[in-house]
């Protein structure tokens, strides 16, 4: 594949319009049609939506924190099976919150992550740490400082659980749609 056509369909910018040129799309979320040239044959045309571009993209998580500029607000890099690879700077407190059906892994690259839990019990991740809050279970991150991390959740996780608060991210605004 062409190497800037490859990354520009990773940031979702491309797509086909009707006269069979690529354009930028409003919609990072827009199905994008990468044309592969050969020797011979003619081209021929793929369909690939934005989660398989990025699952056959090299990405730099670094590179990808640095990016964002809110806190609290998960951006989806990747998908294993069911799963979501996000990256999130953070800094304060996000909720009290607790996922009833899903575990969720926390991975901290940069800086120092608290969770706390119910009933007074609290772990502290430091650079290179993760931690997996267990379904069902009760709890809050907080960042002193601001914080990298990388989240490892279901498809089916919700940002903040079972609760609603301004920090609340829909799944189509973490995958940039």
């Amino acid at each position: 594949m062409i190497p800037s056509r490859v990354a520009a369909a990773r940031r979702g910018i491309v797509r086909r319009d009707d006269g069979g040129g690529l354009r930028r799309a409003a919609d990072a979320g827009a199905v994008i049609r990468i044309i592969v040239r050969q020797v011979g044959p003619p081209a021929r045309r793929l369909v690939i939506d934005r989660e398989r571009v990025m699952a056959m993209m090299a990405l730099n998580v670094a590179a990808e924190l640095e990016a964002l500029t809110e806190y609290w607000s998960p951006r989806v890099i990747g998908r294993v099976n069911d799963q979501y690879v996000k990256v999130a700077k953070v800094k304060g407190e996000l909720a009290w919150h607790r996922h009833e059906e899903e575990d969720e892994l926390f991975h901290v690259v940069r800086g120092r992550l608290r969770i706390q839990f119910e009933g007074g019990r609290e772990i502290v991740l430091d650079e290179g740490g993760f931690a997996v809050v267990p379904k069902g279970v009760l709890h809050n991150p907080v960042a002193e400082e601001e914080c990298w991390i990388v989240l490892i959740e279901t498809v089916t996780t919700r940002h903040t659980g079972d609760v609603d608060t301004p920090f609340t991210r829909t799944i189509e605004q973490q995958l940039g749609r």
